[in-house]
């Protein structure tokens, strides 16, 4: 039997809108997912610009941790983590009193 022209619309009708539905389902999962990839990505920087913001309040004793897996950022902050100590011992060298 041949279809009603009025069943055909509506059949194109749902297909459309079920097209619809799952491509802005997969482009919310895509945002998410990208996003979730983006904070992960940046996390270790952020972790340093808060350390640095807190060393530059007078703080010399913040470390950031250090995760192998981030490669050129873990030496960044294994540096980092070296710096504020050897800054302490020359701000307490440069405060002692001078005989």
């Amino acid at each position: 039997m041949p279809r009603s022209k009025p069943a055909g619309l509506a059949s194109k009708v749902t297909f459309a809108l079920m097209f619809a539905v799952i491509a802005l389902t997969i482009l919310m999962a895509s945002v998410l997912i990208g996003a979730n990839f983006a904070n992960w990505l940046v996390a270790p920087i952020r972790n340093l610009m808060s350390a640095a913001n807190i060393v530059s309040t007078g703080d010399l004793h913040v470390q950031v941790p250090v995760h192998k897996s981030e490669g050129d950022l873990a030496q960044l902050a294994k540096t980092f983590n070296k710096m504020t100590p050897n800054c302490a011992a020359s701000v307490t060298n440069w405060s002692a009193p001078q005989t």
